[in-house]
């Protein structure tokens, strides 16, 4: 992808955020544009998911196409949807993990020139 579509699509409304501020949003599906390092990758059958991580924290993002998920420590722009999958409660307190709770389905990804 072209930084040119990149711009396009930031000229709409859509700017950069980080991480930790997908946590604090208000309705979902949301589609937002991230940035980070990919720290881990997941193959699953048809489809990838892989770790990115900025510096307020890391988000799970599931790649549609297994073929084309980025290498570990390449860092890239992300546009996705994200998502709130509930924790299941695991005590009778309701104890809950945010930052497992939230997700990405990545409409598009650009690697950052380094």
């Amino acid at each position: 992808m072209s930084m040119l579509g990149w711009s396009s699509l930031q000229g709409c409304g859509l700017q950069t955020r980080s991480i930790e501020s997908l946590q604090r949003l208000q309705q979902y599906p949301k589609t937002v544009i991230v940035e980070g390092t990919v720290r881990d990758r997941v193959p699953l059958i048809g489809q990838s998911v892989y770790e990115l991580q900025d510096s307020s924290g890391s988000v799970w993002v599931l790649s549609p196409n297994p073929n084309e998920v980025p290498t570990i420590g390449v860092s890239v722009r992300v546009e996705g949807d994200v998502h709130y999958q509930p924790t299941p409660e695991l005590s009778d307190e309701s104890f809950k993990t945010p930052e497992d709770s939230y997700y990405l389905k990545e409409l598009r990804h650009h690697i950052i020139d380094p």
